[in-house]
């Protein structure tokens, strides 16, 4: 399972799945908005929209953008579904509710806490990202789309949850580890016999 060389990674589309198209979507609609929020709501919303395909088109997304990165198939995709989950809680923090009466809106409260799990999950996956791109596959430039993911989601986060930035960054320190428990469980093995 360890990365073969056979699909070197990143593949041939990574750079504008992952950086160009999501960027020039953000921008311009960043543009129309006049905010960076809503710049980096689309950045999330464009790139996780294009990460998704992984999970219904793994050897298409294999071969074609981020190439053999040592990781099982199950691993991609966990990450393409739980990109959907990301862009239906983001979607629906984003969503209006009307409530002019003044009391407490419970589905800001709902839609406030949609955003912070999104936060949680992403920070989580980005992790186990920072993880594959400086440890196992050795091209820690190709962790720029996930920072970019980082930055957007920092920037979107909501701001009212005090411990929301622990567990983000406990959340991205997880994935890390668990990518990296992930990664030796199915290649340690294979570079064992290798040695032999």
């Amino acid at each position: 399972m360890a990365p073969t060389g056979t699909i070197p990674a990143p593949g041939p589309l990574f750079w504008q799945f992952l950086v160009v198209i999501p960027g020039a979507i953000a921008l311009a609609i960043g543009l129309y908005f006049k905010s960076i929020g809503i710049t980096a709501h689309a950045f999330v919303f464009a790139c996780f929209s294009l990460a998704s395909v992984q999970c219904l088109f793994f050897s298409w997304w294999r071969r074609n953008v981020e190439g053999d990165l040592g990781m099982p198939k199950f691993v991609h995709l966990n990450s393409g579904a739980t990109e959907l989950v990301i862009i239906t809680l983001r979607a629906y923090a984003l969503s209006d509710s009307n409530n002019d009466n003044g009391d407490v809106d419970v589905d800001e409260v709902s839609r406030r806490n949609a955003l912070a799990v999104a936060t949680i999950l992403t920070c989580g996956m980005m992790g186990g990202a920072r993880w594959t791109w400086f440890v196992a596959v050795k091209k820690p430039l190709c962790f720029v789309p996930a920072a970019l993911i980082l930055v957007a989601t920092i920037v979107t986060r909501p701001p009212t949850l005090p411990a929301l930035d622990a567990a983000a960054f406990a959340a991205f320190l997880t994935g890390n580890v668990v990518a990296a428990k992930v990664w030796h469980f199915y290649n340690d093995d294979d570079e064992k016999q290798r040695a032999d």
